[in-house]
C-alpha cells in the first residue's frame, strides 16, 4: 500500500488556519465587528467554517428539518430534497407549505400520495424562484431538464428508494461508506453529493452511531490538492490507492487533534474524520492565496 508522510510544518499551517477560521466563527457568533481577523486573506476571501454544523444552511436545516425528523423513516429523502435545493429561502417556503410533514390525505393514499402532493406543491410554489439553488456547490441535474424539474426528478426518485435504502441499513451496524455507496449510482449523484448526504445522517437514527466516522471520509479533489502540499508530492483523486493512502493522513490529522493541544485546544469541539477531510479542502484554498496569489471565486460577506 502506498504510504504518505506529513510534514510537521504543514501540518502546523494546517491547524493555524483551522484555529482562526473556527476564531472568526466564534468573534462573529459573539456579535463582535467585522474586520473579524488579521489574516487578510480570511478577511477577503469566503470560507466555509471549520465544522459543518456551523455553516448557515446547515443550522437552518438542522433546526426545522433534520432534527424535527432525525428519528424518521422518511429522513432520507429529505435531507436528499435539502442537499439538492441548499439555499434556506428556497427550503422555507417548502417548510412553510408543510411538505415535510405528513398530512391527513396521506394516511389514505400512503407514500404515494407525499410524494405527489411534495412534487405538485413544491412545483408551483417554486417555479418564479430564482435563484432556486444555493452556490455553495453546483448541483447536477437530469440533462434536457431545468434545476427545478431536474430537482424534483431527483426528488421523486429519492421517494423510491428511499424505503429500499432504510432497509438496507442497520444503525449501529452499517457504515457510512456502506450508505455512501448506496447512493453513489442514483441519477447525478456521484461522490461529492452522495457525502453531503451521508454527512447529514450521521446526525439521524441511521447513522449517529455508524462505526466508520472516526476512521473514514470521501476526500475530495480539494482535500487532495490540499493533502499532496502536506505531504510534499502529488495525491491524486482518481487514484484509488492514493485516497486510501490519504484516509491514512486524515486520520492521522485527526489523532493529532485530539492529542496535541498546542494544535487543537482541548475546550474547543471535538474533530471527526469529515472535519479532516474537510480543512484540507478550505486549508488548500488558503494557501493558493497566500502562497501563489490567486484569487477565490467568492469574496467574505462583511454584513
Amino acid at each position: 500500500m502506498k504510504e504518505f508522510k506529513l510534514i510537521d510544518k504543514e501540518v502546523a499551517l494546517y491547524f493555524a488556519t483551522a484555529r482562526e477560521r473556527y476564531r472568526i466563527m466564534l468573534r462573529r457568533r459573539n456579535g463582535k465587528e467585522a474586520p473579524w481577523s488579521n489574516d487578510q486573506i480570511f478577511n477577503d476571501w469566503f470560507f466555509c467554517n471549520l465544522f459543518r454544523e456551523d455553516d448557515k444552511v446547515t443550522r437552518w436545516v438542522k433546526k426545522w428539518i433534520r432534527e424535527p425528523n432525525r428519528n424518521s423513516p422518511n429522513v432520507l429523502w429529505m435531507m436528499v430534497a435539502c442537499r439538492l435545493f441548499n439555499k434556506i429561502p428556497t427550503l422555507e417556503i417548502l417548510v412553510n407549505e408543510g411538505l415535510f410533514q405528513p398530512h391527513e390525505q396521506d394516511q389514505v393514499q400512503g407514500e404515494m400520495g407525499w410524494r405527489n402532493r411534495f412534487i405538485g406543491l413544491a412545483n408551483h410554489h417554486l417555479k418564479d424562484v430564482k435563484p432556486l439553488t444555493g452556490a455553495a456547490y453546483m448541483v447536477h441535474t437530469p440533462y434536457g431538464m431545468n434545476k427545478l424539474k431536474g430537482c424534483l426528478k431527483l426528488i421523486n426518485d429519492a421517494f423510491e428508494y428511499n424505503d429500499r435504502m432504510i432497509k438496507a441499513i442497520t444503525p449501529g451496524t452499517t457504515t457510512q461508506q456502506e450508505v455512501w455507496e448506496m447512493l453513489m449510482p442514483e441519477d447525478c449523484f456521484g461522490p461529492f453529493m452522495s457525502y453531503e448526504v451521508v454527512t447529514d445522517l450521521k446526525h439521524t437514527y441511521l447513522l449517529e452511531n455508524a462505526p466508520d466516522i472516526m476512521t473514514w471520509s470521501s476526500p475530495g479533489p480539494g482535500a487532495c490538492k490540499g493533502l499532496s502540499r502536506m505531504v510534499g508530492e502529488e495525491v491524486s483523486y482518481g487514484s484509488a490507492v492514493a485516497r486510501a493512502a490519504a484516509l491514512v493522513c486524515m486520520r492521522e490529522l485527526l489523532e493529532r487533534s485530539q492529542t496535541d493541544r498546542k494544535l487543537w485546544p482541548s475546550f474547543w469541539p471535538d474533530w471527526d474524520m469529515r472535519t479532516a477531510e474537510h480543512w484540507l479542502c478550505e486549508h488548500s484554498k488558503w494557501c493558493r492565496v497566500n502562497f501563489k496569489g490567486q484569487r477565490m471565486k467568492r469574496k467574505y460577506p462583511i454584513k
